[in-house]
């Protein structure tokens, strides 16, 4: 089931007029209302006597504020409510949205209506602060009212607690919805760990440039040219950040690069050639010449493509990528770095038939560059977007990271930095490749077969014949995690190639499948002690229904899964009861299905989920909980959220482990660890307290149970499930 956002468990005290407003200052900039992290007590308590004008205490900007309360009214008819603020705010009246005036805005008003009867109505004011202006302001048009006016103070009703704890740190909301983790189908957020970034902090004779730098060029060993767009040219030392005016009052730079005994700059009108013949480090002689090939770099982007000089496609870009620039080419490792408003994407360079391809992917987040140079050493020097400049050099990293895409007459191969289990790279589930025509049109294209690469540093992808030109996008999902000695997901797990012309020549290597039975255990397994809980072909041998001695109806074994297939049959629960283990297993939901499991479950209580925590199965783009991230799959429901989005689409094989030692839980989901808390902590107790299960007191005091499976109405599988009993040092 879904939540709202949350609200601390209230000792009720004296009843009042008025409304109570909570505050919550948060660690992080905030674009819509989200859900606060369960447990975290508010930075603040204000009792409001009217709604108009409402005042925030203490900080004015990323704040988070709940205003609750009641609408005492004696007339039936409906009610308009007219909700201004700046920025976001949202009006519900006994659990309806009746006005919602979310996100990043300035003063604007929002009017919704709603039939109320004779009584009390409870009701509930989100509100948030990005910064600038604040305003907060709530009025209602009675029936037989022909303008909005202030809400009578006795029509406020308000509960004003015994108790009102507060905490002065700055609190943390949910992601919400769940999203998928940075560089996994939106922007990268952090440098790639292969790079070690320097800024060049300028100390300049003379007055600094103003703006962003447009062009740049190598002068030097560590030494540029660098044009900025008030019509400059520097020359910086990029080690010391020393440097001087080389021209000023010029066109608009848009390429550089030292030719003729001096720097060739190319402007929207010609090619100016800048000279200094007195030896004074300042160009004195300054002519427009002609050039066959004037500065301005080996590619462009126009009109959708990567293009070289001459306007050739060297590769059609995804629409959706947002690439508008080329930083910088280098053409002595045959890359390039091209950049979007938000990160860096590398492309990788090849020759098929006589015509250059690329391969992309994104390799870096945080400020992107609008232009870059390759120097003698092999580092790069960027210009960011603020008009600053950075220096980069190449860093080792166990970093995992896609590396290039070789497209092939049958399929398509992807190379990887570091090699990956060979169980991961085999398995189709763990990718998806997708068409995009030279039209932009797009289609998910099968893959017949994975095939890793003796090194283990990629696969080859089957699929069936393309139709060039256009593009191959392939994105790996999945427990992706190298075997080079790092546990970090994938940096950014997608990687484009664009197809010109079939290849014929180029064909990948088809290994036979590996055939192996699911549900049986390795023998590395048995020697450590796994039980399985499943043979694929009797449930009844392990799992009965909660409160039953028989394995309920619409639980049954089909095609090697137990497999829930309608609304009705109960949750199911082990035979045996589990103190510290080690479950693994894997499930698929149906479209917009919702399950879970759960642990330390006890018979004697009223249903499995009133003693057991749960780790949330859903289908999280189509299920309303994946709008929460606290209800999202993987997280421990409704209390802990996942990192990110790392659940598979229906149809594909999520891979679930649940790890307790004690009072120790962790959940992984996909080779992410999604949740990992301590039953009974200081932080739990506020957790719980702050949530549904407030009222249920026995959830989570079990130090041992059943495991068990939901019957949340919607089908969904389970196979290779498999148990270790830990002791010991496990």
């Amino acid at each position: 089931m879904s939540i709202i956002l949350s609200c601390i468990a209230m000792v009720v005290g004296a009843p009042l007029e008025g409304a109570v407003m909570r505050t919550w200052n948060l660690a992080e900039p905030i674009s819509s209302i989200r859900p606060l992290l369960p447990g975290q007590a508010p930075n603040a308590w204000v009792h409001l006597e009217s709604l108009e004008d409402v005042m925030l205490p203490g900080r004015d900007h990323n704040v988070l504020a709940l205003i609750d309360g009641a609408f005492h009214v004696a007339e039936e008819g409906e009610y308009c409510f007219e909700l201004s603020s700046d920025d976001g705010s949202q009006l519900w009246i006994t659990g309806t949205q009746v006005v919602n005036n979310d996100g990043l805005h300035s003063a604007q008003a929002r009017i919704g209506c709603k039939t109320l009867h004779p009584g009390d109505h409870q009701f509930q004011i989100k509100y948030f602060q990005g910064g600038g202006d604040a305003l907060l302001s709530l009025r209602w048009r009675p029936p037989g009212a022909d303008a909005f006016q202030t809400i009578p103070a006795d029509v406020l009703r308000g509960e004003w607690p015994a108790t009102r704890p507060v905490d002065g740190a700055d609190k943390q909301v949910t992601a919400s919805p769940a999203r998928r983790r940075a560089g996994d189908t939106r922007p990268l957020e952090d440098m790639w760990p292969g790079w070690s970034a320097q800024p060049v902090v300028l100390t300049l004779a003379d007055a600094p440039p103003v703006g962003a730098v447009t062009a740049i060029a190598a002068t030097g060993e560590d030494e540029v040219a660098a044009a900025w767009d008030d019509g400059s040219i520097w020359i910086i030392n990029v080690r010391s950040g020393r440097g001087h005016r080389f021209a000023a009052d010029l066109p608009l730079a848009r390429a550089l690069e030292v030719a003729d005994g001096g720097l060739m700059m190319t402007h929207d009108d010609g090619v100016l050639l800048l000279r200094d013949t007195t030896g004074d480090n300042v160009a004195n002689d300054e002519r427009t010449v002609e050039t066959l090939v004037p500065p301005g770099g080996d590619m462009v982007i126009r009109d959708g493509a990567l293009r070289n000089r001459q306007g050739t496609i060297i590769a059609r870009l995804d629409p959706q990528s947002g690439i508008n620039r080329v930083v910088l080419s280098d053409p002595s490792s045959a890359s390039a770095v091209l950049g979007t408003p938000d990160e860096l994407v590398m492309a990788r360079l090849e020759e098929v038939q006589n015509r250059l391809r690329a391969s992309w992917y994104r390799i870096s987040g945080g400020p992107s560059a609008r232009t870059g140079v390759v120097l003698e050493d092999g580092s790069m020097v960027m210009a960011l977007d603020d008009g600053s400049l950075t220096k980069l050099r190449t860093v080792p990293t166990e970093a995992f990271a896609v590396e290039n895409a070789l497209p092939m007459a049958n399929g398509v191969q992807v190379l990887l930095n570091h090699a990956a289990a060979r169980d991961v790279l085999s398995n189709t589930d763990h990718w998806q490749v997708e068409w995009i025509d030279a039209a932009g049109a797009r289609s998910p294209l099968p893959i017949k077969s994975a095939s890793p690469l003796l090194d283990g540093r990629g696969a080859f992808l089957e699929t069936d014949a393309i139709h060039p030109p256009g593009t191959l996008h392939v994105r790996l999902q999945g427990p992706w995690t190298s075997l080079h000695g790092g546990s970090d997901p994938i940096w950014s797990p997608q990687i484009w190639a664009a197809v010109h012309a079939p290849s014929p020549a180029r064909i990948g290597t088809v290994l036979p499948r590996v055939a192996y039975r699911d549900n049986d255990l390795s023998p590395r397994e048995e020697l450590d002690g796994w039980s399985v809980l499943f043979d694929g072909e009797d449930p009844a041998q392990h799992w009965r229904g909660f409160r039953q001695e028989t394995l309920p109806q619409h639980w049954s074994a089909q095609d090697g899964a137990l497999v829930f297939s309608g609304a009705g049959g109960g949750d199911i629960i082990t035979r045996e009861q589990f103190d510290d283990f080690d479950l693994r297993l894997e499930w698929t939901v149906e479209p917009k299905g919702n399950s879970g499991i759960f642990f330390n479950v006890a018979e004697d209580a009223p249903a499995t989920w009133a003693t057991g925590p749960e780790m949330q199965i859903l289908d999280n783009a189509r299920h309303g909980d994946g709008r929460n991230a606290l209800t999202s799959a993987g997280s421990n429901y409704a209390l802990d959220p996942p990192p990110f989005d790392c659940s598979l689409a229906p149809g594909c094989w999520n891979r679930v482990r649940i790890r307790v030692r004690g009072d120790h839980v962790e959940y992984w989901l996909n080779g992410i660890k999604t949740a990992d808390y301590h039953l009974n902590s200081p932080t739990w107790k506020a957790k719980v307290a702050d949530s549904k299960f407030a009222g249920m007191p026995r959830y989570g005091q079990e130090t041992s149970g059943h495991i068990a499976l939901q019957d949340h109405g919607d089908r969904v599988a389970f196979r290779n499930i498999r148990i270790k009993r830990l002791d010991g040092d496990d």
